[in-house]
């Protein structure tokens, strides 16, 4: 699977369950960290979890597992790193206080799920 089928892959999954503003970011250019960002909020601590566990679970079905997890304790910005594609799943306050779509200005050329 290419990093952008992976990438799309996560980014329809976490629409698929309701995750917030899921947005795919291309920083095939810009970072030498991934090809891509995936990023999404939740309403609450509860649902940033839940949201996880439920990528986690379907991506394991297919032999893809994240590599480095960060934030499960707290929640609030949960980070899954599966290579080539960063998958950022904030609680909508730290979403909108880290504001990682301005950090990395790819605002034009996002993908937002349909």
């Amino acid at each position: 699977m290419t990093a952008a089928d992976l990438a799309k892959l996560i980014q329809q999954t976490l629409s698929d369950y309701k995750a917030m503003d899921v947005d795919l970011l291309d920083l095939q250019n810009k970072s030498s960290l991934c090809d891509y960002f995936v990023i999404a909020s939740a309403n609450s601590e509860q649902q940033a979890q839940g949201l996880s566990n439920l990528l986690e679970e379907e991506l394991a079905k297919q032999g893809i597992f994240a590599r480095t997890k960060e934030g499960l304790d707290s929640r609030r910005w949960i980070l899954l790193d599966f290579d080539t594609v960063i998958v950022h799943i904030f609680h909508k306050e730290e979403r909108s206080f880290y504001n990682l779509d301005k950090l990395w200005q790819t605002r034009p050329s996002q993908v937002h799920a349909e």
